[in-house]
C-alpha cells in the first residue's frame, strides 16, 4: 500500500530525515515539505486503506493514503505495538 507518511528526525548528522516506520519501500522523499511516499507491506498494516477516515489522492505510482483521522492512527499504532512488541511505543507513524 502506498502511503504519505510525515518524516521524523532533524536531518543533521546521524540523525536522518526518514519515515517513522518498522518496514517499508521508499518512492519519493520530499525532505523540505517534510513528508516522504512510502510503500508499506499490506501483511504488516492491514485494512488500513479501509478505515473510515481514509482519504486517497491519485499518484504516479497508483493511490495512496493521504489522511488518517485520531482513531485511524491510534488503531495503527496499536497494530504496530502487537506486531513489533520489542519496540512497543517506537513507531509512531502520521499519515501526512
Amino acid at each position: 500500500m502506498l502511503v504519505r507518511v510525515k518524516l521524523t528526525g532533524s536531518g543533521v548528522g546521524r540523525d536522518a530525515l526518514r519515515p517513522n516506520l518498522p518496514t517499508y519501500s521508499d518512492v519519493l522523499h520530499l525532505h523540505t515539505q517534510g513528508f516522504a511516499y512510502v510503500l508499506i507491506p499490506d501483511d504488516t498494516h492491514p485494512e488500513l486503506h479501509k478505515h473510515a477516515s481514509a482519504k486517497f489522492e491519485q499518484t504516479g505510482h497508483g493511490d495512496a493514503l493521504i489522511a488518517l483521522d485520531e482513531a485511524g492512527h491510534s488503531a495503527w499504532h496499536a497494530h504496530l505495538d502487537k506486531m513489533y512488541q520489542e519496540h512497543k511505543g517506537k513507531f509512531r507513524p502520521e499519515i501526512a
